[in-house]
């Protein structure tokens, strides 16, 4: 019995230790065993990022930066072509004709995705924010300060957003669900806004514990 309790003593200070080594290197990769799913629509990058932050342990040690970028250029070319629901206000001076598609990863923390769009030629408030939630409708993340050319190009007919995955988000992008352009005067925006602090403080506070 005393033998059996030291062994589960021992195994848990080694697994305490591996998660301090990660947080402490700023990174690690490879496959592991985790409750993050990996065949959402961004494939295995938010596993191999939040690995890399060290909020998720990793069974194959730490690698370098290099070999982590591409780890995760490899995940997102696998699913390149994926698709996410977009939805555009009405408000806006153009509208999506359709999804949002993965296709580059272009650092190791930034995933870009396009949609068709067309130019409506409406004019006025032009200063937009999109919203990125997850299949429950909860908040992943919001960019704001965009302006209409920022998010949709005129020329490519094209709309443009990037998944910019943090430690307090990563894990949650494995679910992501649609993500929504708006005004950012709107309410939605605010109540956004609102949720995604409470998110990062959430986040904080964990980790202080």
């Amino acid at each position: 019995m005393k033998k059996n309790y030291f062994k589960s003593v021992a195994l848990v200070a080694v697994v305490a230790l591996s998660g301090l080594v990660l947080i402490s290197c700023g990174s690690g990769g490879g496959s592991s065993k985790s409750n993050v799913p990996t065949d959402g629509p961004l494939g295995e990058a938010p596993l191999l990022i939040a690995q890399y932050y060290g909020t998720e342990s990793s069974t194959e040690g730490v690698k370098s930066l290099s070999e982590l970028t591409d780890a995760i250029k490899a995940a997102v070319e696998k699913v390149k072509g994926n698709e996410i629901a977009l939805e555009v206000d009405e408000n806006l001076p153009f509208k999506a004709n359709g999804s949002l598609k993965v296709s580059e990863c272009n650092n190791p923390i930034e995933i870009a995705c396009y949609a068709d769009a067309e130019e409506l030629g409406k004019t006025g408030a032009t200063t937009t924010a999109y919203i990125v939630f997850d299949k429950n409708g909860e908040v992943i993340s919001v960019e704001s300060g965009e302006t209409t050319d920022n998010c949709f190009n005129s020329y490519t007919k094209k709309i443009k957003v990037t998944f910019r995955l943090q430690p307090y988000n990563a894990t949650r992008y494995a679910n992501v669900g649609k993500v929504a352009i708006i005004l950012q005067d709107s309410e939605a925006y605010k109540k956004a806004a609102d949720q995604l602090k409470a998110l990062q403080e959430d986040f904080i506070s964990k980790k202080q514990k």
